[in-house]
C-alpha cells in the first residue's frame, strides 16, 4: 500500500500544470551522488558485517523548450559487502553507465520545482564474489542496456545554481549479458529484469545533486 501511495504521489506531482521558468535554450551542467553505509556489530562472538554503496554521475544538457531538458550523462556506482558471521563472504561490484536523458520540470512554488527524468543507455559492471572458508572466487562481467525513471525536487538557491534531492532509478528495466567465471563454472546468460526502489528503506536511497543553469 505504501508503494502504491508513493507512486501515485509521484504521478500526481508530475501532472501539475503550473508554469515554470526553465527557459528554452538554457544550458544545464550538473552532477548527483548518493551514498549509503552500515555496520552491524553482534552482541555475540560473531564478527561484524559491513556494507556501503554509492552512485555518482555528471550530466550536460540543453532546454529544447521551456521546462524540458535533453542531454547526456555518465555515471559510476560502487557496492561493497563483507560478512564474517558464518562463512566468510565478500562482494565487490563496480558499475558504469553512459547514455541520454530527458527531464521535465513542473513548478511547485517560487524557486521550487518537481522533475521527472527518463534516462537510457549502456550499462556495464564487474562483480567479484568471495565465499566460504576456502575463499572461492566467482567473477561476473555484465554488459547491456537499461531504461530508468528518476523523480526529484529541485530548489534554486542562486540565479544560476540549483540543488536537487531525488530517488535515483525509482523504476527501471534492463537487458544484460552476464558472463560468469569461477573454478567450477564458466557460463553466459541473457537476462531481462524490472526493478523498483519502492521499499521500506527508501530514505536510504535518496540522491543529492546540483545543477548550474546558464
Amino acid at each position: 500500500m505504501k508503494q502504491i501511495f508513493l507512486l501515485s504521489t509521484v504521478i500526481a506531482l508530475f501532472s501539475l500544470t503550473t508554469s515554470g521558468q526553465i527557459k528554452k535554450g538554457s544550458l544545464h551542467l550538473g552532477g548527483q551522488f548518493s551514498y549509503y553505509n552500515s555496520k552491524v556489530v553482534y552482541n555475540t562472538s560473531q564478527p561484524e558485517q559491513k556494507f556501503n554503496s554509492g552512485n555518482y554521475n555528471i550530466s550536460a544538457g540543453t532546454a529544447l523548450k521551456e521546462n524540458s531538458v535533453l542531454g547526456l550523462y555518465i555515471g559510476y556506482g560502487h557496492y561493497y559487502f563483507k560478512d564474517s558471521s558464518n562463512y566468510y563472504s565478500k562482494i565487490k561490484d563496480d558499475r558504469y553507465n553512459i547514455g541520454v536523458f530527458y527531464r521535465q520540470y513542473k513548478r511547485l512554488a517560487k524557486d521550487f520545482y518537481f522533475f521527472g527524468e527518463l534516462g537510457g543507455g549502456y550499462i556495464g559492471s564487474n562483480r567479484t564474489y568471495v565465499s566460504g572458508p576456502g575463499n572461492v572466487t566467482t567473477k561476473y562481467a555484465q554488459s547491456g542496456a537499461g531504461l530508468s525513471l528518476t523523480p526529484g525536487i529541485s530548489y534554486r538557491i542562486y540565479k544560476k545554481l540549483q540543488v536537487e534531492l531525488s530517488i535515483p532509478q525509482i523504476a527501471g528495466v534492463q537487458y544484460a549479458v552476464i558472463k560468469t567465471t569461477s573454478l567450477v563454472n564458466n557460463s553466459k546468460e541473457d537476462q531481462f529484469s524490472f526493478n523498483t526502489n519502492l521499499n521500506s528503506s527508501l530514505l536510504n536511497n535518496l540522491g543529492l545533486g546540483f545543477r548550474f543553469v546558464f
